[in-house]
Parts: structure tokens; C-alpha cells; sequence
């Protein structure tokens, strides 16, 4: 990963107050420093993807160290949060309580979850005079021929043919809607809109219980869908659109189908735009299933 730090906001306090009436103010002799990152994977995987968020961040204030879950802010504005294929990157806040009075403050990076501190990497906190550009590293992917269709990033099912998963679905692309904001806001007037540089992404998908049991039946729903745009990892959960008209939710006995939509907010210039089939709660990636859309994504 290649981390910067973009600016930093030592009294964050009306920020984090606009984004969440309900957060609470620091506490007396402390404040909220805010510290905007920019985060790039320039020598990671095409296939797999590396986390990040803003529990990898802490800090340090007058020799004492202070994490995100300790220390948290509440509800922040953009809070830091992506998983990035090789060449993708993404732009975050995080936000940490420090004493007001502290002296020497660092931010620190280190994995979640990781118990080795050679990856700890070190920052300065302060204004940057100049932000370094990012690295020149391709979000193109090679196509795999060798490989089964629908089973890695570098091999998706092409639009309108049909993906079998291993838990015994059969998955169709039937059609993309890249401009979906009318039928959001016309499903639910309380919708918000896409944000500034972002659209909603429609697509409606067919699935069919082909391989599955006559007795029990097979989850289908938005949530096992996310979405690769720019080499970023898009959720449908983290990325949603609100509430959308025909949502795909539905429990398949064999030889059963459904139509229904899955929908996503994507950046407007992204580009090599794939779907992502993995049932939730699935934490083994064999499962895994990739899907090509229409490649007309203007």
C-alpha cells in the first residue's frame, strides 16, 4: 500500500457535530484531529483485494498511544473504508480524540489484525506543503483464458450468458441501467441522491436454483452482489442506493427463478466495471463468481 497523508484538521469538532447531531462533543481538555488519507495498492494482487480503514490508523500524543476504537470520533464525514485490487485507490478521513495540550502526535499504520511490527509504517501529522501524485500502476486486468469462466477477475462470465455458482445457482445479467437515479428517486422520494462524482447503477439478474435441494431452499438477494470499479471494491451494503424498485430478494427450492434488481453507487469516471457473486456470509473466496456487464458504460 501507498498511503498520504492529504491534510489534517486539528479542531474537528463542527465537522463531526454536522455529520451526526447525536455524536458527542470531545471531551473536556481533548479534541477531535481529523486526518484525510489517500491510500493506493501499487503492489497487490489483481485477483485479491487488500482492506483498509481506519482501524488500521492510530496515534501517538506525548509518548501515548491511542486507536480509533479507543478514542473514536462518533459518526464521521467519509470515514476511511475500501478494499483495493492492484492499482486502486481511495481517498478517506480518519478521525481520532487526542488531549489538546499533547505534544509529538504521529499517526501510525498497521494492518488489522496483524501481529507483526515490521508492518507499522509512521506519519507525520501536519498541513503538506505538495501532495505526491499517484503511482502509475494499471487497473487494466489480462484476461485468463486457462482458467473456468466466472471464476476469477481475470475470467468473467460475459453479460447475458448464464454463471453457475457452486452452491448450485445458475446467474443471468439480463440488463444495466448506468444513469439509475430516476428510478431511485421515483421508487422512494426520501432517497438521497448519488453523491457529487458518483451514479447508481442498476442491474437486473435472473437466478435460477439449478443444482440446489427440492427440500431446502437457496438464498438470492442484492447482498450477495458487490461490484469492481477502477480496481475498488463497491458493496452494496457500503455503496447503497436506498430503496429501489423490484429489489432481488428471494429463497429458491429447485427448478425455481427470479428476476429482481441489484443496485450500486459507483464513481461516474470508473472504468473495467465487473459483478462480484459471493453469498453472504460466505468467508471462503472459492465461491466466488464474476460477472461481466454491458461494456457500454456510458
Amino acid at each position: 500500500m501507498s498511503i498520504t497523508v492529504l491534510s489534517v484538521d486539528f479542531d474537528a469538532w463542527p465537522v463531526v457535530q454536522a455529520e451526526n447531531r447525536f455524536n458527542d462533543p470531545p471531551a473536556e481538555g481533548w479534541r477531535y484531529v481529523m486526518v484525510r488519507v489517500r491510500v493506493q495498492n501499487v503492489g497487490g494482487s489483481v485477483t485479491v483485494e487488500q482492506d483498509v480503514g481506519d482501524s488500521d490508523f492510530s496515534f501517538v500524543s506525548s509518548a501515548v498511544l491511542y486507536t480509533t476504537f479507543g478514542s473514536s470520533c462518533g459518526v464521521i464525514p467519509d470515514d476511511l473504508g475500501a478494499s483495493l485490487f492492484l492499482g486502486g485507490s481511495v481517498e478517506g478521513n480518519v478521525c481520532i480524540q487526542l488531549p489538546v495540550d499533547g505534544s509529538d502526535v504521529a499517526m501510525l499504520y498497521e494492518p488489522l489484525f496483524s501481529f507483526d511490527n515490521s508492518d507499522r509504517r509512521w506519519f507525520e501529522i501536519g498541513q503538506p506543503e505538495s501532495i505526491q501524485v499517484l503511482a502509475s500502476v494499471s487497473t487494466e486486468v489480462e484476461t485468463e483464458a486457462g482458467i473456468p469462466q466466472g471464476s476469477a477477475r481475470t475470467n468473467p462470465v460475459q453479460a447475458g450468458r448464464s454463471l453457475a455458482t457452486p452452491n448450485g445457482l445458475s446467474i443471468t445479467v439480463l440488463s444495466v441501467d448506468y444513469d439509475a437515479w430516476p428510478l431511485v428517486q421515483a421508487e422512494n422520494s426520501f432517497n438521497d441522491p448519488p453523491a457529487t462524482g458518483r451514479r447508481y447503477v442498476i442491474v437486473r439478474v435472473r437466478v435460477q436454483n439449478v443444482g440446489g435441494s427440492a427440500a431446502a431452499e437457496s438464498d438470492a438477494a442484492e447482498h450477495d452482489f458487490s461490484f469492481v470499479s477502477s480496481a475498488v471494491l463497491y458493496t452494496t451494503f457500503g455503496s447503497s442506493c436506498g430503496v429501489i424498485p423490484d429489489e432481488l430478494d428471494a429463497k429458491l427450492f429447485l427448478g425455481s427463478s427470479v428476476e429482481g434488481n441489484v443496485c450500486v453507487q459507483l464513481p461516474v469516471d470508473g472504468s473495467g466495471i465487473l459483478m462480484l457473486y459471493e453469498p453472504f456470509f460466505s468467508f471462503d473466496t472459492a465461491n466466488r463468481r464474476w460477472l461481466g456487464l454491458i461494456s457500454n458504460a456510458d
